[in-house]
């Protein structure tokens, strides 16, 4: 199965922002050169329960 994944800019860097001010210290998460093909295939590989699914193409 292929997977296309639309990734909503705006709520991925205001998510990351509210994350960075939760984080200890006041220092952001070590995210900042996301790799958004690498997190979305694993988050596919974990939901797709072994039916094959790999992401064709992400639009950022």
């Amino acid at each position: 199965m292929r997977v296309r994944v639309y990734v909503d800019g705006f709520n991925l860097y205001y998510g990351g922002k509210r994350l960075a001010a939760r984080h200890a210290g006041g220092r952001p998460p070590a995210w900042k050169w996301l790799d958004l093909r690498a997190l979305e295939s694993r988050i596919i590989e974990q939901r797709s329960m072994g039916r094959g699914a790999v992401v064709d193409h992400v639009t950022y």
